[in-house]
């Protein structure tokens, strides 16, 4: 069975579908504000109403935020209409907000995060790598001698490209894998041609062969 795909920072209505169409399982848009990627509460809105009447099944929409308060996250969830949101950074132990799933993100930097990995009550977490102040989208690969400690299903994060998941697939088994900065020319702006490469080396199990415009 194939891991799923997420291509996480979506700004645009352009490559929000073309990453549908190419057949992403999950798409991230972010709404935390310190990231590059993030778009405010209107324009993910606009986003989404707009990708909508293009393609009426999307795939599943998933909300990130870092440590975000719950009244504004609740809002999002009301507005949005979200399959899952992710968090980052502390949260409590809340497996759920308003019906929606929670998707826990860990920065993963040591041996010493396991135990917090492992009881998560949660049914899905994300790995990413540790980098002091940052929360993903840092191109920046985890541990692979830490990513083989973790015993549950996890959506694998932190230097993924089109030239390394497959590979990344076969060593660690994830349920799912998820991009951002390796498929982009800058961040927030993707690159079609890498999302595409990305999506078909995680379903066909090889590295793609990447050929300029």
């Amino acid at each position: 069975m194939n891991s799923k795909i997420k291509i996480c920072g979506i700004t645009t209505k352009e490559d929000l579908l073309f990453s549908a169409k190419a057949g992403a399982n999950l798409l991230g848009i972010n709404l935390w504000n310190k990231s590059p990627r993030s778009v405010i509460l209107e324009e993910a809105a606009k986003l989404l109403h707009d990708s909508r009447k293009e393609m009426v099944l999307l795939p599943e929409i998933v909300l990130v935020f870092v440590e975000p308060e719950l009244e504004f996250l609740s809002e999002c969830i009301k507005v949005l209409k979200p399959s899952a949101v992710q968090i980052h950074g502390e949260w409590s132990k809340e497996i759920e907000v308003n019906g929606v799933r929670v998707i826990r993100a860990f920065q993963f930097g040591s041996e010493e995060d396991i135990d917090e990995i492992e009881s998560w009550p949660g049914s899905m977490i994300l790995l990413d790598a540790h980098v002091e102040g940052m929360y993903g989208g840092t191109g920046r690969a985890i541990s692979k001698e830490l990513v083989c400690k973790v015993k549950r299903p996890y959506i694998l994060a932190g230097g993924l490209t089109p030239e390394n998941v497959a590979g990344a697939i076969k060593q660690f088994e994830p349920w799912g894998v998820d991009v951002a900065s390796g498929v982009e020319n800058a961040p927030g702006k993707k690159d079609h041609s890498k999302v595409k490469a990305f999506i078909d080396s995680v379903k066909m199990g090889t590295v793609p062969i990447l050929r300029g415009d």
